[in-house]
């Protein structure tokens, strides 16, 4: 930790030498000189350099691509081809399962393969990574090292970082450094500017002929602070370090009105600057330019690095800069700053997180709206969902503000942003997101049916997923209804598919059936066979609950297959989970069960590979109420509890509940009935307001088999009326035999009683 200019690089680069002399692996990254740098840029500016490293390879080194390697580097910094926006007709598609490209990657995916191609760094021994300026880094890169930092800690691996003090750095910058000092327990080093005897020695080493007095070298040493850089350029005054800013503003020179100019222009345009971008967005000769430069340089405004760049000598003193600018006067800069962007080409990845910034803070909304779409669209493919989020945000905000964009180019945007919030987990956000637009009162030109319709569709989905079935199933029940749609095919696949889950978790299986029978005639008319697969899945759950056990197990069977040759490692993972659902819910031969823990374990394997949380968590469940059935009570128990880990960091309330149920009936099993209790009541709680009617019947029976075994036949009694008011018969067949059988159990009590 140390100023700009004090000596931290040429420090590095002689460690870096020195450890190099003792076989120790060196990967270098450096932050990008920029406010809004591309997700992971820290992270691939160290990959890229060990992969253009020649003494980081060896004959047995795996290569650099692969699984292990980061997937959202695919898009690379250099890269000039950047994506085009997806239109609402393919996330639809996506959405119906009909599209087979790459795994949807979790986060915890991406920061395992960060960890795996560090960890492979230390194959053949110690390595350092070294990290230049983190106090610039992208919020992406700075998790991912807290997170291979904690993973990494027991290798040998030495992980440097370089950066300014935190007085130097704005108040975001300082808030985020000593966040990530925390998450990483740091060990900081100062590196302190030299003092007078150092600046006397440091200036005889790098001009032995010249005759240097005392006085000179007080001079010296106050006017650069001790530090080397400003050394080297004697004529050159920077403020020293630890100035206060009243202080700095006090001993700077008042600069004229070009010179003030010119300096908001820097604080506008990053953290540094290049001569170049200076030269378009002032519109100065460049002559003139480099006059003005060097007064604001002289002055100790700006300090001039190798390249012609230029930095504020302090972070904080930028910071000043922008706040005192008006409102008008910065909207005017940013534009300016991204149209002279715009003229140097076509921008790479890095300039695209510019040009987004800038013409969003610049009010220049159709540029907003398009350059932070495709810095969205970058962020998916960067597998950094928080960072799409934000530029969703700041386009739709954009389209909004300039009230001049098309209401189906607005329910573009806004789908996009839902959709990336329901991936971050936030169901009751972008459920909020989607009401707002589709609730609000139309004026003017109205949205188009089918964009419409495919907004209703998402929305009906995610309310499924809230376990509100009535509200779920009435949006889809709008959607077939909705004149004009009836050729959209994908639009009427999702809406059926939608009304028939909702009709499905009501219990209502032959009315279930109906809608994916058709669901499935218009997926074979569309051609997509994996739209085809997945509407199968739910005409095959239909099916079983209806009691056709065998169709079902046979479909189940070659539904799979198709799955498994047709789509991603997840998708497999999701086909052997529901091939396992059948067989279990069976309940018939020991053959059939067996297979169910078999398909159970092969989607677990998908699943791990797919780093799919989820799925891992379903499939240990299913296996410990298979297990608990066969009597294997301890194994059953030590599934359900990693599947109640699993989905307490996933948050799926559904899930916990029934793990939750089957430790329960664990312990009934055990005789444990306080046990027993304690995690059914948990369950029945976890269910309460989700809707979840077919999930709380199967609570609901266990709490009643609870009361039975400990002899309460008052409460036992008060539970059947509540299953038979919840219609266990026509909702839960598969659950029928177990409540006549307790039914019949409490009937002989009573009339043994009497």
């Amino acid at each position: 930790m140390g100023d700009a200019g004090v000596g931290k690089s040429t420090l590095i680069s002689e460690l870096a030498r020195d450890v190099r002399t003792r076989h120790v692996r060196v990967v270098v990254g450096r932050a990008l000189p920029l406010d809004d740098p591309p997700p992971f840029s820290l992270i691939q500016s160290a990959i890229e350099g060990a992969r253009e490293d020649p003494t980081l390879k060896s004959d047995e080194d795996p290569p650099l691509g692969g699984d292990s390697m980061l997937i959202g580097f695919a898009f690379g910094l250099r890269e000039s081809a950047l994506p085009a926006p997806i239109g609402l007709e393919e996330r639809l598609l996506e959405a119906l399962g009909g599209t087979p490209g790459r795994d949807k990657i979790s986060r915890s995916r991406v920061l395992g393969g960060i960890s795996e191609r560090f960890l492979e760094f230390t194959r053949h021994g110690p390595a350092v990574v070294i990290l230049e300026d983190i106090d610039r880094a992208d919020e992406a890169s700075l998790v991912a090292v807290e997170f291979f930092a904690n993973e990494l800690k027991d290798r040998p691996l030495w992980i440097l970082a370089t950066c300014r003090p935190p007085a130097a750095l704005s108040t975001i910058g300082r808030t985020r450094l000593q966040k990530f000092e925390k998450a990483t327990l740091a060990e900081k080093v100062t590196l302190h500017p030299m003092t007078s005897a150092e600046v006397a020695d440091y200036l005889r080493k790098y001009e032995p002929a010249r005759q240097i007095s005392a006085d000179e070298v007080t001079r010296l040493h106050a006017e650069t602070g001790g530090i080397p850089l400003l050394l080297r350029r004697l004529d050159r005054k920077v403020p020293s370090r630890g100035e206060r800013l009243g202080e700095l503003e006090a001993r700077t020179p008042r600069l004229d009105e070009e010179s003030s100019r010119l300096l908001d222009l820097a604080a506008i345009l990053g953290p540094e600057v290049p001569f170049e971008l200076l030269l378009g967005a002032s519109g100065e000769e460049e002559e003139r330019l480099a006059e003005i430069l060097d007064k604001l340089v002289e002055s100790g405004s700006l300090r001039e690095n190798s390249g012609e760049r230029y930095e504020f000598p302090e972070e904080r003193l930028r910071e000043e800069t922008y706040r005192r600018l008006s409102e008008v006067r910065r909207r005017s800069l940013h534009r300016q700053a991204g149209a002279a962007l715009e003229a140097m080409g076509n921008p790479d990845v890095a300039r695209t997180y510019a040009l987004a910034r800038h013409f969003y803070l610049g009010r220049d909304g159709p540029k907003s709206i398009q350059y932070n779409r495709l810095a969205a669209g970058l962020s998916e493919r960067a597998l950094a969902p928080e960072a799409a989020w934000e530029h969703y945000t700041r386009a739709l905000d954009s389209l909004r503000t300039l009230n001049s964009g098309s209401p189906d180019e607005e329910a573009e945007l806004v789908l996009e942003l839902a959709r990336v919030t329901e991936e971050l987990g936030l169901l009751g956000d972008s459920k909020g997101i989607l009401r707002d637009f589709l609730d609000r009162p139309e004026e003017g030109q109205p949205v188009s049916p089918r964009h419409r319709a495919i907004l209703e569709i998402f929305l009906a989905r995610v309310l499924t997923d809230e376990g509100d079935m009535s509200a779920a199933g009435a949006l889809a029940s709008k959607v077939l209804g909705t004149p004009g749609l009836e050729d959209q095919l994908f639009v009427m696949i999702g809406a059926h598919r939608q009304l028939g889950q909702a009709l499905y978790y009501e219990g209502r299986y032959p009315e279930a059936l109906a809608q994916h029978t058709e669901e499935i005639r218009l997926a074979r008319k569309a051609g997509n066979e994996l739209v085809i697969a997945r509407a199968q899945v739910w005409r095959i759950a239909a099916l079983q609950m209806m009691g056709q056990t065998q169709p079902a197990i046979a479909e189940a069977r070659d539904v799979t297959v198709a799955r498994d040759r047709l789509g991603s490692v997840r998708e497999s993972a999701m086909a052997h989970l529901f091939f396992g659902d059948i067989l279990a819910d069976a309940r018939s031969t020991p053959p059939q069960r067996a297979e169910a823990l078999e398909e159970y374990r092969a989607a677990i394997g998908f699943a791990e590979r797919a780093k799919d949380p989820r799925r891992i968590a379903w499939a240990l469940y299913k296996t410990a109420e298979l297990l608990r059935e066969g009597g294997r009570l301890d194994e059953a128990v030590e599934k359900a509890e990693r599947a109640r880990e699993l989905f307490g960091l996933i948050g799926d309330k559904v899930g916990l509940s029934v793990s939750h149920k089957v430790r329960g009936q664990i312990a009934l099993d055990k005789g444990a009935y306080d046990d027993a209790e304690s995690a059914l009541r948990e369950a029945h709680r976890l269910l309460e307001g989700l809707n979840h009617i077919l999930w709380e019947i199967d609570v609901v029976l266990r709490l009643a088999q609870l009361a039975y075994a400990r002899g309460d036949r008052a409460g036992a009694h008060d539970l059947i009326s509540e299953l038979e008011r919840l219609n266990v018969h026509v909702a839960r067949p598969d659950l029928e035999d177990e409540f006549e059988r307790l039914k019949q159990a409490l009937a002989n009590e009573d009339a043994g009683s009497r």
